[in-house]
């Protein structure tokens, strides 16, 4: 199988996304976290969590995605 090395999530509030990556094995440091900058911008936080990572230059591994909208 694949195993991610980044989590991009909705930053919907931060203990919602410690839960989200807690749930899915990922350690704090390993999350995308834009909310502090952007707020939470529903499904557009996924996209924005890329951008992040690539003008970082974090991108090593596959990235785990974790979006939704109601």
């Amino acid at each position: 199988g694949i195993t991610g090395s980044r989590l991009v999530c909705n930053q919907i509030t931060p203990p919602t996304v410690q839960m989200i990556s807690s749930g899915l094995g990922f350690e704090m440091d390993r999350v995308v976290i834009t909310g502090d900058r952007t707020g939470h911008l529903g499904p557009s936080d996924a996209v924005m969590g890329l951008q992040q990572l690539h003008d970082d230059g974090l991108i090593d591994g596959p990235i785990v995605i974790a979006a939704s909208t109601a």
